[in-house]
């Protein structure tokens, strides 16, 4: 038992319990306030009190200010063997089983910034001998307690309200102890305890033996004023100076425990009418037992100046966007400007860009200004790309005219997280996303945890990418920035660090392409190193099989092969229902082909078209899948039978208007093809939203198809990935065959129809021969009239238009004229205009000769 005013700090109390073989009615305590005289106070301070069954118990009207302690596993009630009871907590302030006469309750307790891993705070309290019973004065602010906490009431007196009531910012969550059963109460990266303390300090007893400073102004700042917090646990009075300058007076911090009113534990140095220039104050603190600190606590440094030297700056950027931040109905990735200054900066002529060249930019001038300590928040989606092996990464440039204001560059980014600015020294760090409003550092793990998950070292036309994929199985984000891969257990062989400002958010995976060293398609090991380089995780692997990465599924140790590699995403345990997603990504990977592609159509590109066939004995659901390269498409729930195809088309109304609306599965895509060739990129849906198509078409192949009405066709009906070169192509019909429709008539096939001979003859002698009626879409069994050419007198020019059928392609028409009818010309075709089925040509003759005589001929073009 102690007596008298007492300063505990920085002590560790194990394993305090009651003897169940005594018959001592008392309480086992790890501190007592003894019997000694009526108002005594307790500052008890950075303690630690493990496997205790009270860490203090108040008698004799004394009372305690408990700062920054550490209290874990506080026993649960019991009685002894002589059925005396023990009533646990953190905090005792009466004994009901004390027999001694002169026992009488504790006065009253202030607990802040403490860590109470504890089923019960309070026991006693409003408790005593005899009627009348008192109102326990107690106070609780900032303390992290035990997710456990079973006893939130307090006392007789107190009803209606329990401990969480008793002061602000009380908090229930995991302190997250890095090894508390060793005695190791040290605070994870990601404790809620980090940081949480009245002067920014961590909750719990593992702080500095030091007075605190805290609300320094930024490090540059216009105003001439500052207002300074100071105190800390066990601390009760101080001196301050400007740096190297005299000491001040010495200041108290509150007058000790109030039992009639709030319990004052920090002070104020407030200046004013700073001159321009640098300043950085000491303060030296005075504890309970009237010790100085030896070393003087320093502030951080802060520059009072006239102008601010930056005028906008990059305040917080979020990439992965799952919902946390919504705006006009989308989640987007944003960019969040600040304005540091008092007054409003017009935005005109500023821009942001993802590249030094500012080869594409998003102009500010639309958002006219912005005010003054205000902000900004900018769509960033045409910016960014969301390619599993980019992961976010990538830079952003705020740009006045040609001129870079502030830049970025970032590693991958967590799903969710933002990274932005600390308010006070502008370093970026990992926040939670809080567009428009002060920036919130979030925590982040320890890098130990990390695991290399799947990788990819035998690349092939689908999977062009080796990847490692890290996983993090932890609750909370992790940073990597600084941390290294490497295909060699030698330090520095082969290293590749992962940049500044990398993380993989809870429960994630992250994909990264190697630099710097080639994952070998044989043997070889992957090593994954933490920032000092320590080893963290290392796998050795044999021999690769192309397009088949290697791994661990989820719920599994093993490694095995995957046919889909995973890059980013979980691979998922077989008999899941994400499992059976992934066996249908197999199927369409395995079986849909694209089979025909209409690219540079006569007429147009309103009459492109891309057909997809399933290969497969399978119906596939192609819900979700979607083109990212080439054109824009998402398929709805469509399912596609066995040797089914859908066709997907530029312009649906001009499609049906030449193909008619009986051609099956027809749908209509955003874009249109390149007539010179380029790449299509097919994507399968969430949760594995990887390519399953990435084909090059080029012109070159069959230059009938460049223009000429001609499609290309896929001639491996049976499947594979052989369709990435011309091999793998032919030629397809004249104006194509989408979902084998083909509108192409041939003179043989019209003629029989008609049961007509040579397409030189005329069957019905008007004049016109059965090939010229077949090009006409004329009958050739009545007489059918030819359009005369027309004479403009006031260009002297004469005109002839004739209208063809388009799907006549055996024949051509040439025009002729002669001024003797025996030397013919060829006539110039002024114009030629294609429609759905016909095409209307106009040729032109000047008429300098006294006659002219014309006339149209038949002209082979097909075998």
């Amino acid at each position: 038992d102690l007596g008298g005013d007492v300063f505990l700090s920085e002590n560790v109390f194990l394993n305090v319990f009651k003897d169940d073989e005594t018959s001592d009615r008392g309480y086992a305590n790890a501190i007592s306030t003894g019997d000694v005289g009526p108002d005594a106070t307790f500052s008890i301070s950075r303690n630690v009190f493990a496997d205790i069954d009270h860490a203090i118990s108040l008698k004799i009207q004394s009372a305690t200010i408990f700062e920054n302690n550490t209290v874990y596993k506080v026993h649960p009630d019991f009685n002894d063997r002589f059925d005396n009871p023990s009533v646990a907590s953190v905090v005792n302030l009466f004994i009901p089983t004390d027999t001694d006469s002169r026992a009488t309750h504790g006065k009253g307790a202030y607990l802040s910034d403490n860590i109470l891993v504890t089923p019960r705070v309070f026991s006693g309290a409003d408790d005593a001998k005899e009627p009348p019973y008192p109102v326990t004065p107690l106070e609780m602010y900032r303390n992290l307690l035990d997710p456990e906490l079973s006893d939130l009431e307090i006392g007789r007196n107190h009803e209606g309200i329990d401990i969480l009531d008793l002061g602000e910012d009380n908090v229930i969550d995991d302190p997250l102890f890095v090894n508390p059963d060793n005695n190791d109460f040290n605070l994870q990266p990601t404790s809620p305890a980090k940081n949480s303390g009245l002067f920014d300090q961590d909750l719990g007893a593992i702080i500095p033996a030091a007075i605190f400073i805290s609300g320094e102004p930024n490090s540059y700042t216009l105003s001439r004023d500052a207002k300074l917090k100071i105190g800390g646990p066990g601390y009760f009075a101080y001196q301050w100076r400007f740096k190297d300058g005299q000491w001040s007076d010495v200041i108290q911090i509150g007058d000790g425990f109030k039992a009639d009113g709030e319990t004052v534990r920090d002070s104020e140095i407030i200046l004013g009418g700073l001159s321009l220039g640098d300043y950085v104050i000491e303060v030296k603190g005075q504890d309970f037992a009237g010790n100085w600190q030896e070393v003087p606590t320093q502030s951080k440094k802060w520059t009072v100046v006239n102008s601010l030297p930056y005028e906008i700056i990059l305040n917080e950027i979020l990439i992965f966007n799952d919902g946390v931040y919504s705006l006009n109905g989308s989640s987007p990735s944003y960019l969040e400007i600040y304005n540091p200054n008092p007054n409003a900066i017009d935005l005109n002529n500023f821009y942001i860009a993802n590249h030094s060249e500012a080869d594409f930019r998003i102009s500010l001038s639309e958002y006219s200004k912005i005010q003054g300590a205000g902000y900004l928040v900018v769509n960033l989606d045409s910016l960014f790309s969301q390619n599993s092996l980019n992961n976010g990464a990538g830079s952003i440039y705020l740009f006045f005219g040609d001129e870079i204001k502030d830049s970025l560059t970032f590693g991958s980014q967590a799903s969710n997280y933002s990274i932005g600015r600390q308010v006070r020294d502008l370093t970026w760090s990992l926040n939670y996303p809080t567009p428009g409003a002060v920036n919130k550092v979030a925590p982040s793990g320890d890098i130990s945890g990390i695991r290399i998950n799947e990788w990819l070292a035998n690349t092939d036309q689908l999977n062009q990418n080796e990847f490692i994929e890290l996983a993090n199985p932890a609750q909370f984000p992790v940073k990597l920035s600084g941390a290294s891969l490497s295909d060699s257990p030698n330090l520095n062989d082969n290293l590749m660090t992962i940049p500044d400002l990398s993380f993989i958010g809870p429960n994630s995976y992250t994909a990264i392409k190697p630099r710097g060293f080639k994952l070998s398609t044989d043997f070889d090991q992957i090593v994954l190193r933490d920032d000092a380089n320590r080893i963290v995780d290392d796998v050795v692997y044999g021999p690769q099989s192309s397009g088949v990465s290697e791994g661990v599924n989820a719920g599994s140790d093993q490694y095995e092969s995957f046919l889909l590699p995973t890059p980013g995403v979980e691979q998922p345990s077989k008999g899941s229902d994400d499992y059976q997603k992934y066996e249908m990504s197999l199927d369409i990977i395995n079986h849909l082909r694209v089979t025909e592609i209409m690219y540079n159509p006569i007429g147009g590109s309103e009459y492109e078209f891309i057909e997809l066939t399933n290969l497969g004995d399978s119906p596939l659901n192609l819900n979700g899948v979607s083109f990212k390269e080439g054109i824009q498409f998402v398929f709805d729930d469509t399912i596609l039978l066995s040797n089914e195809s859908v066709v997907l088309v530029s312009n649906l109304q001009a499609f049906t208007s030449r193909y008619g609306t009986e051609t099956g599965l027809i749908k209509e895509y955003q874009g249109k093809l390149n007539n010179a060739g380029e790449k299509l990129v097919m994507q399968l849906p969430d949760p594995f939203p990887f390519t399953i198509l990435n084909f090059n078409y080029d012109d070159k192949w069959y230059p009938s198809a460049d223009g000429e009405g001609y499609s290309i066709v896929y001639n491996n009906t049976s499947g594979g990935n052989s369709f990435y070169n011309d091999e793998s192509w032919s030629l397809g019909s004249y104006l194509g065959s989408p979902n084998g429709y083909v509108i192409y008539e041939s003179y043989e096939e019209w003629s029989t129809n008609y049961n007509l001979g040579s397409p030189y003859q005329d069957q019905d002698e008007d004049g016109v021969v059965n090939g010229l009626e077949y090009l006409i879409g004329g009958n050739p069994k009545t007489i059918d009239d030819i359009v005369l050419p027309l004479y403009d007198k006031e260009s002297n020019l004469i005109y002839w238009e004739l209208s063809k059928r388009l799907v006549a392609n055996d024949f051509a028409i040439k025009f002729q004229s002669s001024s003797d009818l025996t030397n013919w010309n060829n006539l110039e075709v002024l114009e030629s205009q294609v429609g759905p089925l016909i095409e209307e040509i106009k040729v032109i003759q000047s008429s300098d000769s006294k006659r002219l005589f014309f006339r149209i001929e038949l002209e082979k073009l097909l075998p």
